[in-house]
């Protein structure tokens, strides 16, 4: 169990909503675009994240789905917050939702994915955190530096919103 926090599940006005605006940003065609995703390494998992903002409900949504080499999935969630958070912030805080999620499940070694670059950039101290997701940031920093000892995080590519698919055979 991932520390303090509840399953809230989403209400059915959210999920239309949610659907609604994913089929009328996307494009006429009916067959799903394919990418090509390269699996991790052998024992390291990649840890997807994504977040969301329903501003009609003043909340906020998160989603993870971590999958070993093989593209099998070693866990899955998804969370509403009663939070009144920005898109930012919602990336922030899937990301932070994802590395507590592997650490429960007992996955060391991993790689996080998020279509948020300043996200992963400020994990990686590659740049100026913002200040609105800095507290998020530094409390995932923190907890991989005292309690999370022997977990190996590698950034990964900044991943675009589309239907994915696991096309690639695991390098073995």
């Amino acid at each position: 169990m991932i520390r303090g926090f509840y399953e809230y599940p989403l209400h059915r006005r959210q999920v239309k909503s949610l659907a609604k605006n994913i089929l009328s940003s996307g494009t006429k065609s009916t067959k799903p675009m394919e990418r090509r995703l390269k699996p991790p390494k052998p024992g390291w998992y990649k840890v997807n994240t994504d977040g969301a903002t329903f501003e009609d409900t003043k909340s906020c949504g998160v989603g993870v789905v971590i999958r070993n080499e093989r593209g099998e999935i070693m866990g899955a969630l998804s969370k509403n917050f009663a939070l009144p958070l920005g898109g930012l912030e919602a990336e922030a805080k899937a990301v932070e939702v994802g590395v507590l999620l592997a650490w429960d499940l007992g996955l060391k070694d991993i790689i996080i994915e998020s279509d948020a670059l300043l996200v992963t950039n400020s994990l990686g101290k590659q740049c100026v955190r913002p200040n609105s997701i800095r507290k998020v940031v530094e409390g995932i920093l923190v907890d991989l530096e005292n309690s999370m000892h022997g977990m190996s995080i590698i950034l990964g590519e900044v991943v675009t919103m589309q239907p994915i698919y696991w096309l690639d055979k695991p390098n073995v």
